[in-house]
């Protein structure tokens, strides 16, 4: 049972949820593809290009300039990758990852406009994935502290592989908040406590191509010398 002053502290916490979850779906700005929020905030199910994966990025800013951190999640599977690299000022490395994950529901930070970066960002996005749904939010949802906070809860450590060194990655932990309110608002999704696998994606050790080299790449099949097969399409199968 609960007291009366109990009962008046919870309502009073969810209604400020509630205006919180507003004000998120309001900050969503479309800047490409169709989103799964109409004008109004509510959910819906129309868009131009259907994607069951999605990712949120964030760029460095100050000494952390040209970094990146990225959390995305397959909306079909209980697993969400984390990642923190340098990039190039052509973004080859994100849009790389972008297509070969099929990540078209992408979600950018803005609140920097006076700097340019995220213009730069999303034109590039913009113009390498035309048909993917991208959307930026108020650089103020992301919150390191906070995607600490959620990956300490929701991570089953007996599948998850993070390293220590996760925990200190700012973007990938900024981007993580951002990534898990979009999911609730977009997806109506709901996680529970020590629920999800938690991968930490490495490009240090790893040749990076861009996507468009990557989709002409072809083997030789040790067997028949004669018959050529993309690697792209034998990856995806």
């Amino acid at each position: 049972m609960y007291s009366n002053k109990s009962l008046q502290r919870r309502r009073r916490q969810q209604v400020t949820e509630s205006l919180s979850e507003e004000k998120f779906s309001n900050s969503l700005i479309r800047l490409n593809g169709q989103s799964l929020l109409d004008t109004t905030g509510n959910n819906t199910t129309t868009r131009n290009n259907s994607s069951d994966v999605v990712i949120v990025i964030m760029e460095g800013r100050g000494s952390s300039e040209g970094q990146i951190g990225i959390a995305m999640h397959d909306v079909r599977h209980p697993e969400i990758n984390l990642c923190e690299f340098v990039d190039s000022r052509e973004y080859a490395t994100l849009k790389t990852m972008i297509n070969v994950h099929e990540a078209y529901d992408i979600v950018i930070q803005n609140g920097n406009e006076e700097r340019g970066a995220t213009k730069l960002l999303g034109e590039a996005l913009m113009t390498a994935f035309p048909d993917a749904s991208l959307q930026s939010i108020h650089a103020k949802y992301f919150k390191p502290e906070r995607g600490q906070s959620q990956l300490e809860s929701l991570m089953n450590a007996e599948v998850s592989t993070v390293s220590e060194g996760c925990f200190r990655r700012s973007l990938a932990l900024g981007a993580l908040a951002v990534l898990l309110k979009y999911i609730h608002e977009t997806r109506c999704v709901f996680f529970r406590v020590k629920s999800l696998r938690i991968k930490e994606m490495g490009v240090n050790d790893t040749c990076m191509i861009d996507f468009v080299s990557w989709e002409s790449l072809e083997i030789i099949d040790k067997d028949d010398a004669s018959v050529g097969h993309r690697e792209f399409s034998k990856l995806r199968n």
